[in-house]
């Protein structure tokens, strides 16, 4: 069993994660979260919240220089870190770690906070995603296999052996090198190259669940294959899926890391942690490692482990396997 203050430590983590990703706008950025003028209150930095910056966003914010006083400002409320991870700054280049910049400046006097901060956004916008379309395809074809009969299964498990034979990450840089630098894009290329283990899973659990009581029992009161499929075997076998999921999220994180550190992910000026770590070879600058480094193995480290922690209490036949 898991000690069930250890599983609160873990969700908390990640709910601490998803709130950092989420809020970025709100606790980096240039604009101030209030700003109170002549003609009433204005919420400058949510114009940067996807979705909601559309109703709130107001023509000339993008070009406005937000470091000097408004026209009829009477009072402003900055972010905690006041800087925008875009803000350059040749005046504060290499800073080190201060009270002006905590975490310290990059080349560019860019806020390393500011990256940092932004940099989880861009890391669980690729993870998420990219799980998501390799779960879809995973998930569908791993079905097919399980279920429809041998035809099916054979040309989808000889389909899983071929995708599983290619270098995943060359066939990655070979992809993307021919391709515009867009993060939805990276997040997409990376789920089509990760699919098959999820369809391996899947295909495991269906052909369990084909033969068990419960589905015998609908067929023998007509349910016909598709209703038979998902509303009775596919439901009862997406746990160990989903489990599985977690583990190929946090590694979609680290493969987003690696193509940004050679230069194939992430586009600038958007920040990616691996990114920031490019930036630091050869500049002899500590903070500039250490900080999106330990930002990078704390976020991989908090969804690993808690998708091994779900996967111990949703399927302990599964924790029994383990060394």
């Amino acid at each position: 069993m898991i000690p069930r203050r250890k599983m609160r430590l873990g969700t908390l983590a990640l709910m601490v994660l998803a709130a950092v990703a989420l809020g970025a706008p709100l606790l980096a950025n240039d604009r101030p979260l209030i700003l109170l003028r002549g003609e009433g209150l204005q919420f400058p930095a949510l114009g940067e919240i996807p979705l909601l910056g559309r109703l709130l966003e107001q023509p000339g914010w993008s070009r406005r220089d937000w470091s000097l006083p408004q026209q009829s400002e009477r009072w402003r409320l900055a972010p905690p870190i006041p800087y925008s991870y875009r803000q350059v700054s040749l005046a504060d280049r290499y800073a080190p770690p201060s009270w002006r910049h905590i975490l310290g400046a990059d080349a560019l006097g860019r806020d390393l906070a500011a990256r940092v901060i932004h940099g989880t956004t861009v890391s669980l916008q690729v993870g998420l995603v990219s799980t998501s379309v390799a779960l879809a395809i995973g998930v569908l074809l791993g079905a097919l296999a399980g279920f429809s009969g041998r035809a099916a299964d054979f040309v989808v498990s000889r389909g899983i052996e071929v995708a599983l034979a290619f270098p995943t990450f060359f066939l990655l840089l070979a992809v993307l090198s021919f391709l515009p630098p867009s993060v939805p894009l990276l997040a997409v290329v990376i789920g089509l190259t990760r699919w098959p283990s999820l369809a391996r899973y899947t295909r495991a659990e269906v052909m369990r669940l084909a033969r068990a009581p419960l589905v015998e029992a609908a067929r023998a009161a007509g349910a016909g294959p598709a209703r038979v499929l998902f509303l009775h075997i596919l439901p009862h076998s997406l746990t160990p899926v989903l489990v599985a999921a977690t583990f190929q999220m946090a590694g979609a994180m680290l493969v987003e890391a690696g193509l940004s550190f050679l230069g194939f992910g992430v586009p600038e000026p958007l920040p990616s942690w691996g990114g920031l770590l490019s930036q630091a070879q050869g500049s002899g600058r500590w903070w500039l490692v250490l900080f999106p480094g330990l930002a990078l193995t704390l976020a991989i480290t908090t969804i690993h482990t808690l998708g091994d922690q779900y996967r111990d209490k949703l399927d302990p036949r599964l924790s029994r396997l383990q060394p």
